[in-house]
C-alpha cells in the first residue's frame, strides 16, 4: 500500500483546484463567446435586413437614391445608403451629402413654438401683429394657434402663379420669409374658421421664433 505524505496530498489538492478553476474559466469564456457570436450574427442580420429594405424602397418609390440613419436609445448610430445621387448619374449615394428636408421643417418649427409657449414668452392666442407689427397690419386677428393649426387666412405662396413662375425660372434663388409672404391672396376666409394646408403659416412662425428669441431660426 502506497502512503502519501501530507505535503504530497496538499500539492495534489492544489493541482485539482487549479484544474477545476481552469475548466470553470474556459466554460465561462465559451459561454461569453457564444453569446457574443449570437449578438453579432443577429446584429449583422438586422443590418442586412434594413439595408435590403432601403434598396427595395427606392426601387418601389422610383427614386434615384436615399440615405437612412438609425440611432438606438444607447446612442449607437447606423447609416445606410442606396442608389445614386441623381437621375442619370452613376455616382453612388453618400451619407455626407446635404438633403432638402422639405416639410419636415414644420416639425421643428411647431416644436420650437410650443417650447416658447411653455416658457411663457408667447401664448397660443397671442396675435401675430403684436409680435411682428412690421409684417402684419394691426387689424389682422391671426394668432399663433391659427398658424400652428393651419387655420389662418394667409395667402399660400406655393399656390401663387407668379411665385411658381419665378421659382421655375430661378430654382437656386434665395427667398426671404418676408418676400414669400407677399405672394398669395390674403383674407379668402376668416382666420380660425377653415383648415387649409398652407406653407405660409410656418414661414410666418419662423419669423415669430426669430423675433421672440432674438436669434436666427437655424441656430
Amino acid at each position: 500500500m502506497l502512503w502519501l505524505s501530507m505535503g504530497s496530498r496538499y500539492r495534489i489538492y492544489e493541482e485539482q483546484i487549479f484544474a477545476h478553476r481552469i475548466r470553470q474559466g474556459l466554460t465561462f469564456l465559451f459561454v461569453v463567446l457564444f453569446i457574443l457570436m449570437i449578438y453579432i450574427c443577429s446584429d449583422a442580420s438586422g443590418h442586412n435586413d434594413l439595408n435590403k429594405i432601403l434598396h427595395e424602397s427606392i426601387a418601389e418609390l422610383n427614386i434615384p437614391g436615399a440615405v437612412m440613419v438609425v440611432e438606438t436609445p444607447e446612442g449607437m448610430v447606423w447609416t445606410y445608403k442606396a442608389g445614386v445621387r441623381r437621375v442619370g448619374s452613376h455616382k453612388p449615394m453618400n451619407h455626407n451629402l446635404k438633403f432638402r428636408i422639405g416639410s419636415i421643417t414644420k416639425t421643428y418649427v411647431s416644436s420650437l413654438t410650443l417650447m416658447l409657449v411653455q416658457e411663457g414668452k408667447i401664448g397660443l392666442d397671442s396675435e401675430v401683429h403684436k409680435i411682428l407689427p412690421e409684417v402684419f397690419p394691426e387689424d389682422s386677428r391671426i394668432t399663433i394657434r391659427h398658424l400652428l393649426q393651419m387655420r389662418s387666412n394667409l395667402g399660400n405662396f406655393t399656390e401663387d402663379k407668379e411665385f411658381l413662375k419665378l421659382f421655375r425660372e430661378r430654382p437656386w434663388m434665395h427667398w426671404s420669409p418676408e418676400h414669400l409672404l407677399k405672394f398669395g391672396i390674403w383674407g379668402l376666409h376668416d382666420s380660425g374658421r377653415k383648415f387649409e394646408y398652407n406653407n405660409s403659416n410656418y414661414v410666418l412662425l419662423g419669423l415669430v421664433i426669430q423675433k421672440v428669441t432674438g436669434d436666427s431660426f437655424e441656430n
